[in-house]
Formats: structure tokens, C-alpha cells, sequence
């Protein structure tokens, strides 16, 4: 499981610093793969790390425009426990994209419903640790990284802007 995130950070620096759009289709098939790795974990491996490896493996899908994709992965018959909240509001969050894909109108309740949990991740003061009782959405990954991924999927799917030469632009919201 280790190699896959050098490769996807390498393919988000990359696309960041050429202020370029993302290679996709290798971001799809990297996410893809470590999601099928992930599936087979469990009992005492299928954890906080694990789970939230897992959802953010399912944000690069929703970044790489593989929205079935994502969903199918969402539909994994596992115990999301610890990142309960962040899951249920990914399931909800990849159900309206895929809405508005098939041409429905869900700006307005998509903006809301993004721009509700995005507002709290996005503040500095939103810590990803379990034990703070405050915290409704815990994850177990660096907190900048989770504030990117989704700063890049309210980019696309909210703004409906390109990444390439709008990097600055994606960086702002956080």
C-alpha cells in the first residue's frame, strides 16, 4: 500500500507546479488498484488509516471524473465506524454528482451540502483526531492533503473549472 501514495502525490505536484491538469486516467487506475488492495482488510486492519486511505482513495476517483467508479467502491459491505460522518457525506456528495452528470439541477443543494463540510475541514482550527468531541469528521490523514483533494473536487464539480491554469484559484479556497 506505501507505493501508491508517492505515485499520487507525484501526480498531484506535478499537475500543480506545471499549473496543468491531472493525469487522470493514471489517477483513476492508481486509486482504483489501491482500493482493491484496501477491500481485503479486516478485522483489526480494517482501522482508522485503512478507512480513511480508503475514502480518500474514493475523492481521487470523484477528482478523476469516475463517478460509477466511486460509487461502486462506496458500496463496500465494511463498517466505516471512525470516519462514519465523512463517509455517509462522500456517499451523498458522489450521489449528486452524479446526478447533476446526467444532467439534473442539484447546484443549488450540491453547493450547500459541499460547502457545509468544506467549510469545517477547510478552517484551520478542524483537527483530524477522533478524540476531539467536537470533531464530527475525523480522518486519519494529513489534514492538508484532505483539505486539497477536496478543494480540487468543489473546483470541478461546483465551480465546473478546469484545474490547468486555475491552480492558484483551486489553492484560494483552502
Amino acid at each position: 500500500l506505501i507505493y501508491y501514495s508517492p505515485l499520487i502525490y507525484k501526480l498531484f505536484i506535478e499537475a500543480l507546479l506545471a499549473n496543468e491538469n491531472i493525469n487522470m486516467t493514471e489517477l483513476a487506475y492508481v486509486s482504483d488498484s489501491l482500493l482493491n488492495d484496501l477491500k481485503v482488510y479486516k478485522g483489526s486492519l480494517w482501522e482508522d488509516v485503512t478507512q480513511s486511505q480508503y475514502l480518500s482513495s474514493v475523492w481521487n476517483l470523484m477528482i478523476a471524473g469516475q463517478l460509477q467508479d466511486a460509487k461502486a467502491h462506496l458500496s463496500i459491505r465494511k463498517s466505516f465506524r471512525y470516519t462514519e460522518n465523512l463517509y455517509n457525506w462522500t456517499k451523498q456528495l458522489n450521489k449528486l454528482l452524479i446526478e447533476q452528470q446526467s444532467g439534473a439541477e442539484v447546484g443549488a443543494e450540491l453547493d450547500a451540502m459541499f460547502d457545509e463540510v468544506f467549510d469545517i475541514i477547510r478552517s484551520p482550527y478542524w483537527q483530524t483526531d477522533r478524540q476531539k468531541e467536537e470533531n464530527r469528521f475525523p480522518i486519519t490523514m494529513n489534514p492538508n492533503y484532505v483539505r486539497l483533494q477536496l478543494a480540487i473536487i468543489r473546483w470541478l464539480y461546483v465551480e465546473k473549472q478546469p484545474l490547468k491554469g486555475h491552480w492558484n484559484e483551486v489553492l484560494a479556497q483552502v
